[in-house]
């Protein structure tokens, strides 16, 4: 890749939010003990932060 072309479409990690409805098992403090399963999406927030690059699909033009 030259330094003329800039990445558009890429494989990469990302963190992004999810809001849903969800069993899961407290511990005796009312804690968050294990995500046992989701039972509904409420949201999908877009992509918040980017971590790495894995691949390049395409670039502009």
């Amino acid at each position: 890749m030259s330094d003329s072309e800039k990445p558009r479409r890429v494989k990469a990690k990302i963190t992004c939010l999810v809001i849903e409805i969800a069993i899961v098992d407290l511990d005796r403090n009312g804690n968050l003990a294990e995500y046992v399963e989701s039972v509904e999406e409420i949201e999908h927030v877009d992509v918040i932060d980017l971590h790495n690059i894995h691949s390049v699909i395409s670039h502009h033009d």
